[in-house]
């Protein structure tokens, strides 16, 4: 149906809820590779482009939810990522985000993809407007409570050093303030050798 109706039509969004429920009430169903390729074509297009974003959103979920494995899920992943940071709208910002630390948390991940994801977060604590800092800011957060604390322990210098910097010299006020809360998160889920590391 979506590829008879195009990417334009009012029916899309029934088409995403309707597919939305189908993966979520019917876990023994599992879509074709072409199918998923199809899905993750049209949802990617309604992210970059702002339409119905709720409804897009909420099917990434789905897909992510069900851990479907397809390349096209993390091709998709830097756009969500990207567009957590420079998106103006703050609903949007927080949909990205619920979708990409899903994705960190549940997805299979070699060591050298998930850093990468990491540094382009962290090299993002200094883009220009404050609001995408503050996106990855939270992120950063995020990952620090919801990830393994062994994960965080071994990445804590990795965040914290970036961390300090937006602390001591971000101009906006709400992002030190927020760079002060990650790094007390951080502070309280590493362990104390680690903690001596930091501060030493």
């Amino acid at each position: 149906v979506l590829r008879r109706v195009g990417a334009s039509s009012e029916l899309q969004p029934v088409c995403f809820r309707t597919l939305g429920a189908i993966l979520r009430e019917c876990p023994y169903h599992e879509l074709r590779p072409a199918q998923i390729k199809v899905l993750i074509a049209f949802a990617a297009a309604d992210v970059l482009q702002l339409r119905h974003q709720q409804i897009t959103f909420t099917l990434l979920k789905t897909v992510i939810g069900r851990r479907i494995v397809e390349p096209q899920v993390y091709d998709l992943m830097p756009r969500v990522a990207e567009l957590m940071i420079h998106c103006q709208d703050q609903h949007v910002r927080h949909l990205c985000q619920q979708v990409f630390l899903q994705f960190l948390q549940y997805y299979p991940l070699a060591v050298p993809r998930l850093e990468k994801h990491l540094r382009f977060l962290l090299a993002n604590l200094e883009y220009e407007h404050s609001e995408g800092r503050g996106a990855v800011i939270d992120m950063l957060g995020m990952i620090i409570r919801r990830f393994p604390a062994q994960e965080v322990c071994a990445r804590a210098q990795l965040f914290f050093l970036p961390l300090v910097v937006r602390l001591v010299s971000d101009e906006e006020a709400h992002c030190r303030e927020r760079a002060g809360t990650v790094i007390a998160q951080l502070y309280a889920v590493v362990d104390q050798h680690t903690r001596d590391q930091l501060f030493t």
